[in-house]
């Protein structure tokens, strides 16, 4: 399935949210928004610990189902503080299996 680098994705929580993410595969895990995790109600489910290009920080994971170019997708998510990013979710490399992402 081919898809672009900014993609219209479903999250399902306590209710049913549609954005667009940014397909990141420099990150291997995705991300969303500390503010839409809570408005989805999704719940902690771990912490890790995560490299960027802020250096290293603890977030919470959480479990998330999202729908990709029709595909449902279950898997846990960081969370992080995405208020100043354009983009409130990132789609990482470890949820892309099966798609190709197509450059413009």
């Amino acid at each position: 399935m081919i898809i672009k680098p900014f993609e219209k994705v479903r999250l399902y929580g306590k209710k049913v949210i549609e954005i667009i993410a940014k397909i990141d595969t420099g990150a291997y895990r995705s991300s969303i928004d500390k503010r839409l995790a809570e408005e989805l109600g999704l719940e902690e489910v771990g912490e890790k610990g995560f490299r960027s290009s802020l250096g290293r920080e603890r977030r919470k994971l959480v479990r998330l189902k999202f729908e990709l170019a029709g595909k449902l997708i279950e898997t846990e998510v960081s969370v992080a503080d995405r208020s100043k990013m354009k983009y409130k979710m990132i789609v990482g490399r470890k949820d892309l299996k099966g798609f190709s992402i197509k450059i413009d």
